[in-house]
């Protein structure tokens, strides 16, 4: 169930062209398939949130704008390793 949610949460965007590789989608899949679907929701979430301070500060030093392509892997990591640690504490 995992793998079929994060796989589709990611393969919408590469459908229509935007925002997402071939690559985000597999590996979206394969840390839904890891995660089951309630953990690949949270590593998601940290992914998001990790996303949106990195984009914030680049804003705000103005180093690059908003049109800057960033690559979703290593936010895609840590909010996959971050949640891996939460399932592991919780078992």
């Amino acid at each position: 169930l995992g793998l079929v949610a994060s796989g589709g949460a990611f393969l919408a965007p590469f459908l229509i062209g935007r925002q997402a590789g071939a690559g985000d989608v597999k590996y979206a899949a394969s840390i839904g398939f890891c995660l089951g679907l309630y953990y690949s929701l949270i590593a998601f979430i940290i992914m998001s949130l990790l996303f949106f301070f990195y984009s914030v500060s680049i804003i705000f030093s103005k180093k690059r704008s908003l049109k800057t392509s960033v690559a979703m892997g290593p936010y895609m990591s840590m909010g996959f390793i971050l949640a891996f640690i939460l399932l592991k504490g919780a078992i």
